[in-house]
C-alpha cells in the first residue's frame, strides 16, 4: 500500500496545540529569538481592486469545461511479451515496446485508455485482455484491445458488472486457457468466460470463493495464482481446469514472513523471492511442494529464470543463481549492476529477460554469460510509475517521480526526454519525493527521506542539481519572494525557512513547530496560507494564516477551520484575494481580504466518506476541486455561488496535486492512476 504522506502527530501533542492556540494571534513557537510577537494583517487586494477583479472576471469569455484527454503513467502490473513486443501496464494504459534490437528497444505505441488502473494482462489469439479496477474497489473489469495492429491495441469490448451487486469490485489477475477466460476477484471470486466470441466474453462465479490471485499464470489444466496475505506472508494456490468451465481449488502454500514477497511463474515451477530464493513445484494438482531454498545475502523484490539460472534484483545490484538442481539453488554472484526499486520481471528468451521498477527504469538483461551479465539497454516508461506534482519550463512538463526524482517530458505524451536522479541511498527510507514547486527556472523538491534538493531547469532537458540542504521528512514547499517554507509532517509538524537568495546555497534561517502538519501551501506578499489535514478527532484540519513577513518572526494571523475537517489543498486567486480550499467535504472558497478574519464565502458538497485526499487549483473564472469521486470544473464568476459545469471520473483515484498548464490544459497527478490530462481541446 502506497504511503501518500508522512503523517504522525501524537494525540498528546495535538491537545496540547490545541489548547495552546485557541486564543487567536499566538506567535508560533520557534528556533527563532522569543521577542514579542506582533503582527498586522495584510490584505492582498483593496476592496475596491476586488470588486474590480471580479467584474473583469465576469466578462472573460465563456469556454467550455475541460474533458479528460489522457491518462500517462501509474501503478505497475506484471507486463506480457507477444514476439518482440512487450505490453507494460502502467496505471489506465498499456505501452508497446518492441524488443526485436534489445540494445536500442523502440517505444511503438500504446492502447487505448481503460476506465481503472489495469491490473494484469492476457492474450487470446489477436486479442488482449486488460483486467482493471477503479480506487477503493468502487467497480472492475475487463478491457477487450484488438491486435489487429499489435503496436497500437484498440479497444473492441469490455466487461463490467460481471460481480452483480457486491459491494466492491476487486478484479485482480488474469489468465486465458482451454478458449476460456479467467479473471481473478479478490473479494469475491473466480470468473469464467468463454472465448468463443472473443470480443464479449461472459463472465460467471466459479464459486470456489476469494482469494490470492494477483499473480496469474496458466499452465495445461492449472492456474497459478499467488499474491499477499493479510498477514503480510505470501499465497499460493492451484486452481484445477480440467474441466474449464468448473474450476476447483487443489492446493494451497502459505510462505510466512517475508521470506516470499513475490513470485515469478514458469512452469513447473514457482519461484519465490525475498529473504530467500524458494524453487516450488506446481505441477502435481494435490500439492504445492517447496523443493528447495537458500537464504538470499542481498534479498531481492523480483526475479526471472534464464536458461538455468535465476536473475534477482530490487535492492543491492544484480544477483545470479544456478538452478541446474531445483532442489540445491546455489549462488553464483553479485554483479554491480544497479536494479533497485525493481518490482517486475520478464523472462523474452533463454538469454535476455527484462526488470522493470516504480523508477520507470525498463532493464534489458543480457544473460548469454551468466558469469558477467550486462544491461543490454534502459529505458523510462511516460507519466512515471508514481508521478506526485507537475511543472512547466520552456514549454516542457516537470513530473516529481516519488522514488527518484524529476524527469522533463513532453506535455502532451508525457514521453520523458530527460532524467535526473539526485544520488541518495538505495533505500526508499531516504527518498520520498513528495512535494514540489517550480520557481521561475529553478525546481524545489521537497524529500521526506532527506529534506530539500534544488535544481536548476534553465537547461530543461540538462536538469542538474545545484544544491541541498537536510531537512528530513520534508513534505510541503512555497516560495515567497527569496524565502523557501518547507513543511514537515513527521517528527515535528515544523515548518522551516530557508534563504534562497542563491538558490545554490540555501540556508536555513529558522524553524518554527507548528500545532498541525503543514499538508500544503500558498502564499503571496508575505502572507503564507497553510492547509492542515487534521489529527482525528483532536484538531480537525483546515487552514492557518501567517504572516511571514520577517522571516525570524512568524506570526500567526488566523486560522480557519469552520465545516472543513480535513484541508489537503490550496489554491490562491491573488487578483481577488480569494483562497481555494480543498476540504474533505468539498470545495470552499475564502476571502482572505482581512487575513486576520478570513470569511466563507461559498462551499460545494461532497462525499466525506469517498474522500481522503483532495486537491484544488483555479483560473480566472472556473476553479477545480479533485477526489476520488472525480474532478469538479466550477464557475466561479460569482465566488458566492460556484456553478458545476462538468464531473470528470478519474478511476476513482484521488489527486496528489492538480497544476495549470501554460495552454489552459489541467495535470491532475494520481500515482496509481498516473497523470490524468484535462483539456478543452
Amino acid at each position: 500500500m502506497k504511503i501518500r504522506r508522512h503523517l504522525a502527530i501524537a494525540a498528546a501533542w495535538a491537545a496540547l496545540m490545541a489548547t495552546a492556540f485557541a486564543a487567536g494571534n499566538i506567535a508560533l513557537q520557534g528556533s527563532a529569538p522569543q521577542a514579542a510577537r506582533t503582527g498586522t494583517a495584510k490584505p492582498l487586494l483593496a476592496e475596491g481592486d476586488r470588486t474590480g477583479a471580479a467584474a473583469a472576471a465576469g466578462q472573460q469569455t465563456a469556454r467550455k469545461p475541460l474533458s479528460l484527454k489522457t491518462s500517462v503513467g501509474g501503478d505497475l502490473s506484471q507486463p506480457l511479451a507477444y514476439g518482440d513486443l512487450v505490453y507494460v501496464p502502467t496505471g489506465r494504459r498499456v505501452s508497446v515496446w518492441n524488443y526485436a534490437n534489445p540494445a536500442m528497444p523502440v517505444l511503438a505505441g500504446s492502447a487505448d485508455m481503460a476506465p481503472g488502473v489495469i491490473q494484469g494482462l492476457a492474450r487470446h489469439g489477436k486479442y488482449l485482455y486488460a483486467s482493471w479496477r477503479e480506487g477503493s474497489c468502487r467497480r472492475g473489469g475487463v478491457v477487450v484491445y484488438s491486435l489487429a495492429n499489435p503496436q497500437r491495441p484498440r479497444r473492441v469490448g469490455e466487461v463490467a458488472g460481471y460481480a452483480g451487486d457486491a459491494e466492491r469490485t476487486c478484479a485482480a489477475g488474469i489468465a486465458v486457457a482451454h478458449n476460456r477466460l479467467y479473471l481473478f476477484d479478490t473479494e469475491n471470486d473466480l470468473y469464467v468466460g468463454s472465448l468463443a466470441d472473443p470480443r464479449r466474453p461472459r463472465l460467471r462465479a466459479a464459486g470456489i470463493g476469494p482469494g490470492a490471485g494477483t499473480l496469474v499464470a496458466a499452465s495445461g489444466n492449472l492456474l497459478y495464482a499467488g499474491g499477499k496475505s493479510f498477514l503480510f506472508g505470501y499465497l499460493l494456490r492451484t486452481i484445477d481446469i480440467s474441466v474449464p468451465d468448473a474450476p476447483r481449488e487443489a492446493a494451497f502454500y502459505s510462505s510466512p514472513g517475508t521470506e516470499i514477497v513475490n513470485v515469478g511463474f514458469q512452469a513447473p515451477y514457482a519461484y519465490g523471492f525475498g529473504h530467500s530464493l524458494s524453487v516450488l513445484d506446481m505441477s502435481d494438482p494435490a500439492q504445492v511442494q517447496l523443493v528447495g531454498s537458500t537464504e538470499m545475502p542481498y534479498g531481492a523484490l523480483t526475479g526471472m529464470r534464464l536458461g538455468q539460472h535465476v536473475y534477482t534484483g530490487g535492492f543491492h545490484g544484480l544477483d545470479v543463481w544456478s538452478v541446474a538442481d531445483p532442489a540445491q539453488p546455489m549462488f553464483m554472484a553479485n554483479h554491480d549492476l544497479r536494479t533497485f526499486a525493481a518490482r517486475h520481471a520478464l523472462p523474452l528468451r533463454d538469454d535476455l529477460g527484462l526488470m522493470l521498477g516504480s523508477d520507470d527504469r525498463l532493464l534489458a538483461i543480457d544473460g548469454r554469460n551468466p558469469d558477467k551479465p550486462q544491461f543490454a539497454s534502459e529505458r523510462v516508461q511516460p507519466g512515471g510509475v508514481n508521478p506526485m506534482d507537475v511543472g512547466f519550463v520552456d514549454g516542457y512538463a516537470v513530473l516529481l517521480q516519488y522514488d527518484y526524482g524529476i524527469t522533463v517530458a513532453n506535455p502532451n505524451t508525457l514521453v520523458p526526454l530527460a532524467r535526473l536522479e539526485p544520488p541518495l541511498p538505495d533505500d526508499m527510507e531516504a527518498r520520498g519525493y513528495t512535494a514540489m514547486t517550480v520557481h521561475g527556472k529553478t525546481a524545489y523538491l521537497a524529500v521526506w527521506g532527506y529534506g530539500l534538493i534544488v535544481v536548476d531547469l534553465s537547461a530543461p532537458l540538462k536538469p542538474r542539481e545545484i544544491a541541498r540542504l537536510e531537512y528530513p521528512y520534508a513534505s510541503s514547499v512555497a516560495v515567497i519572494g527569496n524565502r523557501l517554507y518547507v513543511g514537515k509532517n513527521t517528527n515535528g509538524p515544523s515548518m522551516g525557512v530557508v534563504d534562497i537568495t542563491d538558490p545554490s546555497n540555501p540556508v536555513l534561517v529558522s524553524n518554527w513547530w507548528m500545532p498541525d502538519a503543514p499538508w500544503a501551501m500558498a502564499a503571496q506578499g508575505g502572507i503564507l496560507y497553510s492547509a492542515e489535514a487534521g489529527s482525528s478527532e483532536i484538531i480537525y484540519g483546515g487552514v492557518r494564516i501567517i504572516d511571514a513577513s520577517d522571516p525570524h518572526n512568524l506570526v500567526e494571523l488566523a486560522r480557519w477551520d469552520a465545516d472543513c475537517d480535513s484541508a489537503t489543498g490550496l489554491s490562491l486567486d491573488a487578483a481577488r484575494s480569494l483562497l481555494y480550499v480543498a476540504c474533505r467535504r468539498g470545495l470552499r472558497i475564502l476571502d482572505v481580504s482581512n487575513a486576520k478574519a478570513p470569511r466563507l464565502v461559498a462551499a460545494t458538497p461532497a462525499d466525506p466518506d469517498a474522500t481522503t485526499f483532495s486537491a484544488v487549483a483555479v483560473r480566472g473564472n472556473r476553479a477545480w476541486y479533485g477526489s476520488g469521486n472525480g474532478i469538479e470544473e466550477y464557475d466561479v464568476s460569482v465566488p458566492s455561488a460556484p456553478r458545476l459545469l462538468k464531473r470528470t471520473s478519474i478511476a476513482g483515484y484521488e489527486p496528489v496535486q492538480m497544476r495549470n498548464a501554460p495552454d489552459g490544459s489541467l495535470f491532475a497527478t494520481t500515482q496509481a492512476a498516473g497523470v490524468q490530462i484535462l483539456t478543452a481541446k
